[in-house]
């Protein structure tokens, strides 16, 4: 892509006189810059921050490749063989420049890109662990909280719930906290967001959590599309698409957990 934008601006630099070809150099630059970082905006949702950045760097690369060629093409219609072959090998270092800028921010991507997927198995494989993998991270991260609700009368507050250390010493494993359809249980993608409406509730005079009242129909944590950490939201994040087959798993006060579908 980046010796294609070169020629182009080599070709605009050289055919298109004056103001005219510099004004198509810039503006195709700029148009490059922005469809890129248009079209990566799905996947920087997705793999997150860096993603982004990557994005800009590889937008940059492609714009620095047309005014590359641009500066080189204009030094040759010039006609001075000094200002052509200076303007040429400015061109040429700039877009290896670009290219290697490329390769290392493609390279970059990918390593997260494995990171992230599963470590064996295909993608149907791992299609089918994750619900039930889901599932049994939601029952435990419900056993920290009903072990957490008994020994403080209530539910954790909302902040930071899963930074919460009375809360966290009670998850078996830090990869119960992410949810295994987005995240490989070691990164900074989470995907479970925890209910407002009853973060920091006192258990009154029940016992347990599936005492507490309308335990069998209120929300206690979910798939959210919000994947930060410590996400929390009043029953509002529900991640669409559904995550698993379509569906989302949500966990409720009295410990059930029901496949539902996003609106």
């Amino acid at each position: 892509m980046a010796v294609i934008c070169f020629v182009g601006g080599f070709i605009t630099g050289r055919s298109v006189p004056g103001k005219r070809g510099a004004f198509a150099a810039l503006l195709a630059a700029f148009v490059l810059f922005v469809v890129i970082i248009v079209g990566t905006h799905g996947v920087a949702v997705k793999f997150g921050s860096l993603v982004t950045k990557l994005a800009v760097l590889a937008a940059l690369a492609m714009a620095v490749s047309v005014m590359s060629g641009y500066v080189a093409g204009r030094g040759i219609r010039n006609e001075a063989f000094r200002t052509s072959l200076a303007s040429t090998l400015i061109g040429l270092i700039l877009v290896t420049g670009s290219i290697i800028g490329i390769k290392r921010s493609v390279g970059q991507v990918l390593t997260i890109a494995e990171a992230l997927a599963p470590s064996a198995g295909s993608k149907e494989d791992s299609d089918v662990r994750a619900p039930e993998t889901c599932r049994t991270n939601l029952k435990a991260l419900y056993s920290a909280m009903n072990m957490y609700a008994q020994d403080w009368g209530g539910l954790p507050p909302a902040a930071n719930w899963d930074a919460n250390k009375e809360f966290v010493s009670r998850v078996p494993h830090n990869s119960e906290l992410h949810c295994p359809a987005v995240s490989n249980g070691h990164d900074s993608r989470y995907g479970y967001a925890y209910n407002t409406a009853v973060a920091g509730k006192s258990l009154g005079t029940a016992a347990t959590l599936k005492q507490m009242k309308d335990a069998t129909k209120t929300p206690l944590l979910y798939d959210s599309s919000n994947l930060s950490a410590g996400a929390a939201d009043a029953y509002t994040s529900l991640a669409t698409p559904g995550r698993h087959h379509g569906k989302d798993y949500v966990l409720y006060l009295d410990g059930h957990i029901e496949a539902v579908s996003p609106k």
